[in-house]
């Protein structure tokens, strides 16, 4: 069994207690709004679906290991393999993001006012 990558898509028979970062999460329980899974897949703005037959889904389980696109709507759900040019496309995007590093103040310490905070603040106070 391989470890889960950020950029799966992950088939779950349950719900489960911690979830990793991936792409999107099709499981067969399905959940209640303020579940903890839906809160974190909502913050991470990443699709959840709950499929009752998606463990034994023959049309799931093929696309195994292909690059495919999962789109959730408020009533129905499509996914389907990813051309190779959109893959492509989606691996350049990727792989033109660049890390932007915030300057940091660690000689301030403590405890600050909120009537003293700036814009410029956040150097120091996050």
């Amino acid at each position: 069994m391989r470890s889960i990558d950020k950029n799966d898509i992950v088939l779950i028979n349950g719900t489960p207690i911690e979830m990793p970062l991936c792409r999107g999460v099709i499981t067969t329980d399905f959940q209640t709004p303020l579940n903890h899974i839906i809160i974190l897949r909502h913050n991470r703005i990443t699709p959840i679906i709950a499929l009752k037959n998606a463990w034994t889904n023959k049309d799931l389980f093929s696309l195994n290991g292909m690059n495919v696109k999962l789109v959730v709507e408020s009533s129905n759900y499509s996914i389907g393999k990813k051309s190779d040019r959109a893959t492509q496309n989606h691996q350049s995007n990727r792989d033109r993001k660049r890390v932007i590093k915030l300057p940091v103040n660690y000689e301030i310490n403590g405890i600050q006012s909120i009537k003293s905070l700036s814009a410029y603040s956040t150097q120091y106070v996050g």
